[in-house]
């Protein structure tokens, strides 16, 4: 289950090639226990364990988000006007759906970036 987690995340997170499943688990493995990657009792040990559980979801968490992001830069790419009328459009749905924290954490994201924009522009500009 969690190899076919990882092949739908690995597979859209590079067009290039997408690294096997279970290369990715075995990196997770090797960054998050002392134990040895070579022994199938540590190894189903470490998949049962909370930490291994934990370890799994976090990474899996950070491949889809990073997986997402490049998806939305290639759109992006294509119709910037596009995924900025996406995002107003998620943000509404967020308060629609009473999502209320998740849609001001969105906002405030999207105004720290701007903010670093131009202030970055303006110190540009000045030099």
């Amino acid at each position: 289950e969690v190899c076919r987690q990882i092949a739908g995340i690995s597979a859209i997170h590079t067009a290039e090639k997408p690294e096997a499943p279970l290369a990715i688990l075995e990196q997770i493995f090797n960054a998050s226990s002392r134990l040895a990657w070579d022994s199938d009792r540590d190894v189903l040990g470490w998949l049962d364990s909370a930490e291994g559980q934990h370890a799994i979801k976090i990474n899996l968490q950070a491949l889809r988000a990073t997986a997402i992001s490049k998806q939305v830069v290639a759109l992006g790419q294509q119709d910037s006007k596009a995924i900025l009328s996406g995002l107003m459009g998620l943000i509404g749905n967020l308060q629609e759906t009473g999502r209320h924290e998740e849609r001001e954490s969105l906002v405030q994201v999207l105004r720290k970036g701007v903010f670093l924009l131009s202030s970055t522009d303006a110190s540009g500009a000045s030099h």
